[in-house]
């Protein structure tokens, strides 16, 4: 007999009720954003957003869900009611279909919104400026080579991520009230290859600012009228007008590249893997602001400094030469096609034509209920060992970036990649600690054999003031690789106490370099002028003797680290310090991370 179904409306009816409060609830809720860069999108790195939520209603807490990219990012937040606030998020550049979307889910509601990102600036170079003066560059925009965006300095990130794809950072009015967690991420951002200019004039309200001090090229004294033209670092074409500059003194390991007599007007200073430059004049007020050899400074100011290629890896991040470890699972390989086909073939040859030939012989058919299942075990097993190595293997985990210190500071970068393994499924915790960004570098995953797992098993992250993945999915036998951004406090040093010196035609480097640090360095090297001279491995408290003849060959795997110029660096693989996942085991033979630790020169620097 056929049910009949009957609409119950007053049950409908209490359920409409009901719904009433939740809809005019999160009719108080709101959620909006905007690029702390406008107008800007690196091709490779971070946009950092500015999330503005507020909540008209009752109290209430939730979380602040971005979404795009291939993964996903939740910030909690308590919501008072009439309150207001204001955090920032980081979505990761990209050239993915899915929607960016931020959602505000709160138990009184949800509301979300979509984010649409402008385009990136192309083949062009962007330059950033932090004042509290908009659109000062707006004219380069003109450039075929320079392109500009700018911010606040109460809309300046607070972590290094968000100043990645600038090929320089201009400080003017305003970013003497920079924050101090801001302030620490433009060192870092400039550690790791980034350009910051100071620039001078009538004031530097920057120079009074004691925070500046690991960076700033100069110390000034005072303002002084520059009478007479002053060509640029004997350049014909740029001769600076008559104006007011800044009189200064070098800084640290900054050199004089332009002056007007006594007068320094511009001075650069490294530091790790970029740079920080003074200009003793003011490119934005008059007569300089109009002057036709602006554009053309600005262009040297970013020399070297190419646009990102989504194609290209960082700069700075290779591998260094290891002992291949047959419990590596990161070694693992499917089988070769070729060897797979060979075992079904005789597979099939040995369960068709030779078993029931066997067995019509013996005149046993019926034992091919016993034969074929028996001879399909043994070529499963054959299958299974291939994979044996990563079925008996413990959660591992091996980083492909690089750590980058300079010497005197004890301020260390880590930027790359990390991969992980789960031999077992289940969720775990990666115990991500100190983190400024991570994102999937492979947002579909892959199982070992297969073509990949669900986007559902993609990780998400969690934004407490750092980033964690406190509760990560996986199947078994999966594989998982993250780009990972971590600050480093560095302890100790690395000292070199060395001199170079003419032979036979073949410069050779004499001396030794002490660890001081309480971190294992191993397969360890030391750069200069292009050249690599080998170290043995340097335990803590060692002092060894440099190679005196530079190594050619296979040591050549150690990547020669950009923008160092005639300074050394020393590179090698180091160990002991906590970076990206703590999770599982490391692979023998490629335990830590590639260090590029830079000195100002041979004879160290000052601590």
């Amino acid at each position: 007999m056929a049910r009949v179904i009957q609409f119950d409306w007053r049950r409908l009816f209490a359920l409409g009720v009901a719904l009433v409060p939740v809809w005019a609830l999160a009719g108080d809720l709101s959620i909006s954003y905007a690029p702390v860069w406008p107008d800007f999108v690196p091709i490779t790195g971070y946009i950092p957003l500015t999330v503005e939520v507020s909540n008209k209603a009752a109290d209430t807490n939730g979380i602040v869900r971005l979404t795009g990219q291939g993964q996903t990012t939740n910030v909690p937040v308590e919501l008072p009611r009439g309150s207001d606030k204001v955090v920032t998020l980081y979505l990761q550049s990209g050239d993915s279909f899915e929607d960016n979307t931020l959602e505000l889910i709160t138990s009184a509601g949800s509301v979300s919104t979509r984010v649409e990102v402008p385009g990136s600036a192309g083949k062009k170079s962007v330059i950033g400026v932090i004042s509290d003066h908009q659109g000062l560059l707006a004219g380069l925009r003109t450039s075929k080579v320079l392109f500009d965006t700018s911010c606040t300095p109460e809309q300046a990130p607070t972590r290094s991520v968000g100043y990645q794809g600038l090929a320089a950072l201009v400080l003017y009015e305003g970013s003497e009230r920079l924050s101090d967690q801001a302030l620490l991420a433009i060192e870092r951002y400039v550690l790791t290859g980034g350009r910051v200019l100071f620039v001078g004039g009538a004031s530097a309200p920057w120079d009074r600012d004691p925070r500046w001090k690991l960076i700033s090229p100069v110390a000034v004294t005072s303002a002084q009228p520059l009478t007479g033209p002053a060509e640029l670092g004997g350049d014909p074409r740029l001769v600076l007008p008559e104006t007011t500059v800044l009189a200064a003194q070098p800084m640290g390991a900054a050199t004089v590249v332009a002056r007007s007599g006594k007068y320094p007007l511009i001075v650069k200073r490294p530091f790790g893997l970029g740079q920080a430059e003074f200009w003793a004049f003011d490119p934005f007020a008059e007569p300089v602001r109009s002057w036709e050899g602006r554009s053309t400074l600005f262009s040297r100011l970013i020399a070297g400094r190419p646009p990102e290629s989504a194609e290209e890896p960082p700069r700075w991040v290779a591998g260094t030469p290891y002992e291949s470890a047959g419990s590596d699972p990161f070694q693992a390989r499917v089988p070769p096609a070729g060897q797979i086909a060979l075992i079904l073939f005789g597979f099939f040859v040995l369960v068709i034509p030779v078993n029931f030939a066997v067995l019509a012989k013996r005149r046993s058919g019926e034992l091919a209920w016993i034969t074929v299942p028996f001879i399909s075990a043994a070529f499963s097993a054959v299958i299974f060992a291939s994979a044996s190595n990563l079925n008996s293997a413990r959660p591992s985990r091996l980083l492909e970036g690089a750590l980058v210190v300079q010497d005197g500071s004890d301020l260390g970068m880590y930027q790359g990649a990390e991969q992980l393994f789960f031999a077992r499924a289940g969720t775990y915790d990666l115990g991500l600690h100190g983190v400024e960004a991570a994102a999937n570098q492979d947002t579909s995953g892959r199982a070992f054999g297969g073509p990949g797992n669900l986007l559902d098993d993609r990780p998400s992250f969690v934004d407490l003031g750092e980033v964690t993945a406190p509760s990560v999915s996986v199947p078994n036998l999966a594989f998982r690789k993250l780009d990972i951004t971590q600050p480093v406090t560095f302890k100790g040093r690395f000292v070199i106490m060395a001199k170079t010196k003419k032979e036979g035609g073949t410069t050779k480097l004499f001396g030794t370099v002490t660890n001081t640090s309480p971190y294992r360095l191993t397969n360890p090297g030391v750069w200069l002028d292009g050249s690599l001279y080998g170290l043995p491995n340097l335990e803590p408290g060692e002092t060894v003797e440099i190679t005196p003849v530079p190594v050619t060959g296979s040591r050549k795997g150690l990547q020669e680290p950009p923008f160092t110029g005639p300074r050394p660096a020393l590179q090698g693989r180091i160990e002991g310090i906590p970076i990206g996942a703590q999770l599982g085991e490391e692979p023998p033979g490629r335990k830590g991370c590639r260090l590029v630790y830079v000195w100002d020169s041979l004879m160290g620097s000052a601590p």
